[in-house]
């Protein structure tokens, strides 16, 4: 399995980086949004700031600014966006966790 599938994999592993990750694909530009306001999920928690937000951002489907604490779409976004939009097409087709 090559690099780039492993770094997709484990983005989506979680359901916070899915949903942040789903975010950027429903935004049409590729501005800085402030994640306080631009997202339906609250990306303020200790967990977002030290761990997905830090991880997506090393991924590159990110670009995560800490001190203005606002994401945009990162260099390797365009490597996760296909599956993204397939997830969001096919998601009543997938099973549900429980």
């Amino acid at each position: 399995m090559s690099h780039i599938t492993n770094k997709i994999f484990d983005a989506l592993a979680d359901e916070k980086r899915r949903r942040l990750l789903f975010a950027l694909v429903e935004k049409n530009s590729q501005t800085e949004v402030p994640i306080t306001e631009g997202f339906p999920i609250d990306t303020s928690s200790i967990e977002y700031q030290h761990c997905h937000l830090p991880k997506l951002d090393d991924y590159g489907f990110i670009e995560w600014t800490p001190s203005t604490n606002c994401v945009e779409r990162g260099p390797q976004f365009e490597d996760i966006r296909p599956i993204l939009l397939f997830l969001s097409e096919d998601c009543n087709e997938l099973p549900v966790e429980q």
